[in-house]
Order: structure tokens, then sequence, then C-alpha cells
């Protein structure tokens, strides 16, 4: 409907009016590409696939609406220029102010009964397109980032299970199971949860690695062990003798400071027994504990080179209360009789 002010305004210029009506062209065209292109993105179609759920299905069911709302308003400019063709082919003062008031006046409806001007319609479906581009891309940037490290999880999570029934280990996992299908679920049906201030949070993956990792190392070791276990036995004895002359220059020093080789030995006597009862996994876990303590040990000894005495003392204390051999079975000293088999038995559990 044309209110009083716009029918009595002046007509444009048809000079005005073709200028108008070029640009109204040129951002109609400009706003079929950005509709298309919304159309054509991989990552609508996967939103509009999935059964998404919390923040990310609120926000896409807002956008998705804002689209299909978005198409209706720009086929109603489509039409205003159908019919401004129509009038701009009479050429005459008649089709001068209805061109006028086609460009000019509040003829184009938008959701919610309001009617714009073609220029307003233009610039509502420019911003709505923009937002709406805008949270598809905040969607990809997620996905982007969290699929590929849901996919290693996957992927450590498929070694477990398969390392676990090759070494027949009751354990089920459940916990770590349930977890991970939690945090794909998040990933697959609702990235935005992921996202904070702009920046995806990739803290529930990488807690959820740090905890498969170390599962997967143990019951690999535990394969190993049980398939090659007089070759890991000898290669750790041969590390731990390697150690033993590698702490010659401690054990001159006048303080008595912690010797683990003696505890060392005693976890990779106590293999034996674990291998004839076929306790693969707890196997697995005792050599990865006792690699790890040989290595930082070696470091620790490493550290004291050079030093003078109360240096390399200090040094070498340190370097075993850095990573805790000190206090573990494998840190007791030579002078230390008193110490069970269950006192060395390296943690297994």
């Amino acid at each position: 409907m044309t209110s009083a002010s716009e029918a009595s305004m002046p007509p444009m210029s048809w000079e005005g009016i073709e200028h108008a009506l070029n640009r109204m062209h040129g951002e109609h065209d400009r706003l079929t590409l950005l509709l298309e292109d919304l159309d054509d993105r991989v990552c609508r179609r996967l939103l509009e696939g999935i059964d998404l759920c919390g923040p990310t299905r609120e926000r896409w069911e807002r956008t998705s609406a804002r689209i299909h709302a978005l198409k209706d308003v720009h086929d109603v400019l489509r039409r205003v220029l159908d019919r401004a063709a129509e009038h701009l082919a009479d050429h005459g003062p008649e089709a001068q102010k209805r061109l006028t008031l086609l460009l000019t006046g509040h003829h184009v409806e938008v959701p919610g009964a309001e009617r714009v001007t073609a220029a307003e319609a233009v610039a509502l479906v420019s911003a709505g397109a923009g937002e709406a581009t805008g949270i598809i891309d905040e969607v990809e940037r997620a996905w982007r980032t969290l699929n590929p490290r849901l996919r290693e999880l996957d992927g450590l999570w498929q070694e477990i299970v398969t390392f676990s029934d090759m070494i027949e280990d009751e354990a089920e996992h459940e916990e770590l199971r349930s977890e991970l299908s939690r945090t794909g679920d998040t990933v697959r049906r609702d990235p935005l949860a992921l996202v904070r201030d702009g920046r995806v949070d990739t803290a529930p993956l990488d807690a959820l690695r740090a905890r498969l990792e170390p599962l997967r190392g143990e019951l690999l070791d535990a394969l190993h062990m049980r398939d090659s276990y007089r070759e890991c036995v000898e290669q750790l004895s041969s590390a731990i003798d390697a150690v033993d002359t590698a702490l010659a220059r401690v054990r001159e020093l006048p303080e008595n400071l912690p010797d683990p080789v003696p505890a060392l030995r005693a976890q990779v006597a106590r293999m034996d027994g674990l291998r004839a009862r076929r306790r693969w996994r707890d196997l697995g876990v005792l050599l990865g504990e006792t690699r790890r303590t040989v290595h930082a040990v070696a470091d620790a000894a490493r550290e004291a080179e050079g030093l003078d005495p109360d240096a390399a003392a200090a040094a070498y204390r340190h370097a075993l209360g850095r990573i805790g051999a000190a206090e573990t079975p494998a840190g007791r000293t030579r002078t230390d009789p008193g110490a069970s088999e269950g006192e060395s038995d390296g943690g297994v559990r």
C-alpha cells in the first residue's frame, strides 16, 4: 500500500531511475550468488542431515528459518525488478511515477508483516546471508579441528580393543568407551558446544587421548611380552647394565644417594612368574614402568657428570625427584635390606 507522502513525492528522473535499477540488478545478482553459495555448502547439507542437539541445534534452527525467509524476500525483489521492467517499457510520465514509487516506496514484505523499501530489503538479505554464512563457517572450523582428533581417538580405541582381545585381557574399559562415545556424539551433533569465544576447545579430546595412549602402550607392551618375551627381557637387562655402569660416578659420592639398580633387577626377576601365570597385561605394565625408570635414572646420571661432588649429588637428586624415580619401588638404595618382595613389585596391578 502506498502512503500519502509517497504518492505526493515528485518522480525521479529517468537517469536516476536507470541508475537505481542498475544498482538493484547488481545487488540482486550478488545476493543470488550468495544464497546459491549457502545452498552449495557441504557443511550446510551436513547440518540439515544430522540430528543436531544442544547449542548447535538451537542456533541452526534459527539460522535455517532465517535462510528460508531470506529466500522469500529475495523472490519478492525479483518480482519488483520484473514489474520495473514492465513499467520501463512504457517510458511515459505515469511509468516514471510508478517506477519512482516502486523503487522508493515500502513495497517489499518481510517476515513479521513489515514492509520495507527495495534498498532496505537488499540490506536485510545481505546481512542475513552474512550471518548464516558466519554460523556455517563456525561449525566448519569446529569440525575441521575436532574431526581429525576424533578419528585418532577412534583409531586408538580400535587398537585397544584389538590388543585386549589378543592378550585375552578381561578388563572392559567401559568408562573409557562411554566417554569416547559421549565425546564423539558431541563432536558430530553439537560442535558449537566446544567453541569458546571463537576458539575451538579441544581439551576434552586431548584429555581423552592422554588416557587412551598410555593404555594402548601398556597393551602393546603386553603383546610384545607375550610374543617376544626373551628378546624384551634381554634388551631391558642390557639397559639396566648400562645404567649400572653410568651410576659408577654417583656411587663414589659421599652421600647415600638413591640407587635404583637392585630394585630394577628385582622387577626383571619377577617377570618370569608373571609370564608363567599368563598375566600379560601386568607384564606390559611392569615392562613400561621399568623402562621409564631406567631411562630416567640414566638421564639423572648424565646430569651429574662433570660436576663437583655437592653439585653432582644435588643434580642427581633433583633429576630423580623431577620424575619421581626416587620415590618409586625402583628408587630404593642398595643399603635398604628391609625391602620386601611386595615393595619392589614395580606397582603391578
